[in-house]
């Protein structure tokens, strides 16, 4: 008799079937594509009347054990058109999600702009955008978690695809977190502004403002990408946002040191400055992940507990 279930693979669908031609006798099994299936079963049917011992094989080749799946080899087949469907609804999923990050991505970017323009342009009205894009980005994290939990509970994935959700929800927080960086950045802006300027180190702020932008840039590109080099050299771009940060934290002690009369404009110079070393933190993350997903390996803390 033969016997047929169907098992995925990588690349789609094998058909497993059970061959046994009569009872005693050597049994094994077999692996085929749809169309090696259909291939070997009009060879079977052409065998001669002797071997098949008076068995009419092209019956036979249209059952399916009942202990296996109870359906026929044209149902399997079927439901293997099916199960292509369903992947590709999955992927579509994905994708859906991928762009929502991507937005959320984007708003974070613009907001980071808008911050350290009206801090250096002394523009207190770029610090309302901000607020305004803080809604946005809210938003999109909350539809965020929603469609992953949905992904997860429906969907089920295993592997990499298991890989890729958890690590949007992960990115999803810290792109949150960055907008809340940008309204911190904001809030202390609009302080800073009713104090006497510190212009002089305004450069190293400017500096930073534009790496953390393009860190949350790439970071997303590498994820979009599944690029696990440009998440490297993330990792890399970060050590210069730390240096940066040092250096604002060195020249503002200084100048209080010999401006006590402006030590909030200082401090909040450092504020700004933490802050935005904060917002590279977070596209680490995102760039961890992505290796995470590429890989399967944790590179957090240096890979040291992985």
């Amino acid at each position: 008799m033969i016997m047929a279930r169907s098992q995925r693979n990588r690349e789609g669908r094998w058909f497993v079937v059970h061959l046994r031609e009569i009872p005693g006798e050597m049994s094994g099994f077999g692996f085929f594509t749809r169309q090696n299936l259909q291939s070997y079963l009009r060879w079977r049917e052409n065998l001669s009347m002797e071997r098949r011992l008076g068995h009419d094989m092209s019956k036979i080749a249209n059952k399916v054990n009942d202990k296996m799946t109870g359906q026929s080899i044209d149902q399997l087949i079927e439901k293997n058109g099916d199960d292509k469907q369903a992947a590709r609804k999955m992927d579509s999923q994905i994708d859906d999600l991928k762009n929502l990050i991507l937005s959320m991505g984007g708003c974070v970017e613009k907001s980071l702009e808008y911050a350290i323009q009206a801090l250096i342009q002394r523009n207190p009205e770029g610090f309302a955008k901000v607020h305004e894009i803080e809604d946005r980005i809210n938003e999109d994290h909350v539809r965020v978690d929603t469609a992953c939990m949905t992904f997860l509970a429906k969907q089920g994935p295993v592997a990499r695809d298991l890989r890729l959700i958890i690590s949007i929800i992960k990115i999803n927080a810290d792109l949150e977190r960055m907008g809340d960086q940008s309204v911190n950045i904001a809030h202390t802006g609009k302080d800073y502004l009713t104090r006497e300027p510190i212009t002089q180190h305004l450069p190293e702020i400017q500096r930073m403002s534009e790496l953390a932008r393009k860190m949350v840039k790439e970071s997303l590109d590498s994820f979009v990408r599944e690029d696990e080099k440009l998440a490297r050299e993330i990792l890399l771009m970060d050590d210069e946002v730390d240096g940066l940060k040092r250096k604002v934290f060195q020249d503002q002690i200084a100048y209080i040191k010999s401006h006590p009369q402006n030590v909030d404009a200082a401090l909040d110079l450092i504020l700004v400055a933490r802050n935005l070393e904060r917002l590279g933190d977070h596209a680490t993350n995102i760039a961890e992940d992505v290796i995470f997903v590429s890989t399967g390996k944790d590179v957090r803390h240096g890979g040291k507990y992985s």
